[in-house]
């Protein structure tokens, strides 16, 4: 029953991962051309990732490759595709990848600028799709909702583990800048924001965490565990809004546009999302409104004083 329910929005993923795999394939065959030699590894792992996708594009598209739907042969997949291209972001794209040129700015710090938009774009979008599924065969398989929810992305569980990921990404890639950089030849400043990055980062990871065992574990009731995720969410959100100046700002590590700017911005949006649904979930909007209906318009106030006036 859990194939049938997750069907098309497993089909609309696997999908987009046979794109993103086909289109950075192609971009790394040139360069390989281009350079006069291939770069075997990166190929490899775009390779194997299209292969894997169009299977299971196929799979989700016609009853024929029913078995494969929800299969321990998917969950495998998915983990092999995640695995390899979060290889293929971390090695490719850090400060000493190839994916990118280190330049300076003019205070003397450094900045990665990526050589080629389409693998570079194409390879946190395959990296994105492979994290969804993951998170949607893990809601499936432990039922972490019942009915049509279970088939979607946007439910606190599948952002929840989508701000883990991005979070993770914020203290990586902030922990890489640290790693790469002589503080003691550069403002104190930039340091000291890097590491603020460090820790709010380290600090979402856990709560993304928490959250996630409290909803897989259901040892709470559905109002206490939307209390405890609202609360999670609102520190988290608070953190963003305390420390997104420092990140990216122009004294910040975040400054250049790049994995450190969207993955701080995204966390960002998703931990406000959670705390908007949980909120929504609690009712709190539906109390406010219905609290604010309870005064009369300044309209009908008016009215009502005009015609006892006439009286």
């Amino acid at each position: 029953m859990s194939s049938k329910k997750s069907s098309p929005t497993r089909l609309h993923v696997w999908s987009s991962l046979t794109l993103c795999s086909a289109v950075i394939l192609a971009s790394l065959v040139d360069v390989g051309i281009e350079g006069g030699s291939f770069l075997k590894w990166d190929i490899c792992v775009s390779s194997i990732s299209l292969i894997i996708s169009i299977s299971f594009s196929a799979a989700y598209a016609t009853s024929k490759l029913l078995k494969l739907r929800d299969s321990i042969a998917e969950f495998a997949c998915i983990v092999i595709t995640f695995c390899s291209w979060a290889a293929f972001v971390s090695t490719y794209y850090n400060r000493k990848g190839t994916g990118v040129v280190v330049g300076f700015r003019t205070n003397g710090t450094k900045v990665a600028v990526i050589r080629n938009g389409n693998q570079y774009f194409f390879s946190w979008f395959a990296l994105i799709a492979s994290f969804l599924l993951f998170s949607s065969y893990i809601q499936t398989k432990f039922k972490v909702y019942e009915g049509d929810e279970v088939k979607s992305f946007t439910t606190r569980f599948s952002m929840w583990f989508f701000l883990f990921f991005t979070a993770m990404v914020v203290m990586s890639a902030a922990s890489n800048i640290l790693h790469t950089t002589t503080c003691s030849e550069l403002s104190a400043q930039y340091c000291t924001n890097t590491v603020i990055a460090i820790g709010v980062g380290a600090y979402s990871v856990l709560f993304s965490i928490l959250a996630v065992c409290v909803i897989l574990t259901k040892r709470l009731d559905e109002k206490k565990s939307i209390v405890i995720q609202t609360g999670f969410s609102l520190s988290v959100s608070a953190g963003f809004i305390a420390s997104l100046h420092y990140i990216t700002s122009p004294r910040g590590p975040g400054e250049a546009i790049g994995t450190l700017y969207y993955s701080t911005w995204a966390s960002f949006i998703l931990s406000t999302a959670i705390c908007y649904y949980s909120l929504d979930d609690m009712g709190v909007f539906v109390a406010i409104s219905k609290r604010f209906s309870r005064y009369p318009q300044k309209g009908k106030r008016s009215k009502k004083s005009k015609g006892n006036s006439k009286k």
